[in-house]
């Protein structure tokens, strides 16, 4: 069972949802959202993962575009906290943002990334 705190977490990094378009977030919505999340199904062997956005960290009442609702950087932040804590690389870009995590030029390759990490 989530907390309240759980539910607020979400609901916050989902208020472009919640907030611009007067969806009403309903405990029926809550759980499915929670339901889908990866942030739940993380383990400590979980593959690396690197999260670009091409949109800045807009407050709740600005619509980017459509997919602002889902896609926000918000969800990248709350994710990246949750992988740090099991141990695994989570790098987040988006403009306006310094990931300490991520090279000093702040603009991490995606190829660069993912032949360091499966080396293929």
């Amino acid at each position: 069972m989530k907390s309240a705190a759980d539910y607020q977490r979400l609901t916050e990094a989902l208020c472009p949802v919640t907030g611009c378009y007067g969806t009403l977030l309903t405990e029926e919505l809550t759980e499915l959202f929670d339901e889908v999340s990866p942030m739940h199904y993380l383990s400590a062997d979980a593959p690396p993962v690197l999260l670009t956005y091409g949109e800045n960290n807009h407050p709740r009442d600005v619509v980017v575009n459509d997919g602002h609702a889902v896609h926000h950087p918000r969800f990248g932040i709350l994710l990246k906290e949750q992988m740090k804590a099991l141990g695994i690389e989570c790098l987040v870009q988006y403009p306006g943002f310094e990931d300490p995590d991520c090279p000093p030029d702040r603009n991490v390759d995606g190829t660069q990334f993912f032949l360091r990490h499966f080396g293929m």
